[in-house]
């Protein structure tokens, strides 16, 4: 086997250990009883950090899109998105001259924005389709 092939070798068998290490600490974080208290508690630390954080839902935005999105100040707005980056609850993609915010990866192991979403009091409703009739009202006469 050449070098180049055995380095290759070498560089697959880093990312296979590397994507195991990353899955068995989602699975520890996801399973630590905590996880969601600390989160509650990152949100706290900073006013307006849910309703924020709850403004990327459908995917990256600038910051100018996160201002006209919840109406904050410009300071505002870059406080609280400097605040959830240290905290690691959202990426910062810089893009051809601007930056783009958006929720970290671990939004899918922790559900981050269920967290957000009662801290903000702002839960989705639930869908509602043709209302039903209660199967205890119903007659068998």
């Amino acid at each position: 086997m050449s070098e180049t092939e055995h380095s290759q070798s070498n560089i697959a068998a880093m990312r296979t250990q590397l994507d195991n290490i990353e899955r068995m600490t989602r699975l520890a974080i996801a399973s630590n009883p905590h996880s969601q208290v600390h989160i509650e508690e990152l949100f706290a630390r900073r006013v307006g950090s849910p309703e924020l954080y709850l403004a990327m839902e459908n995917g990256p935005k600038t910051q100018d899109e996160l201002i006209v999105a919840t109406r904050k100040s410009q300071a505002t707005v870059s406080k609280i998105c400097n605040h959830l980056y240290e905290t690691g609850l959202i990426e910062r993609l810089p893009e051809s001259g601007r930056v783009l915010w958006m929720w970290h990866s671990m939004e899918r192991t922790l559900g981050i924005s269920r967290v957000a979403r009662r801290l903000a009091g702002s839960r989705t409703p639930p869908k509602t389709g043709t209302a039903q009739q209660d199967p205890s009202d119903l007659r068998t006469d």
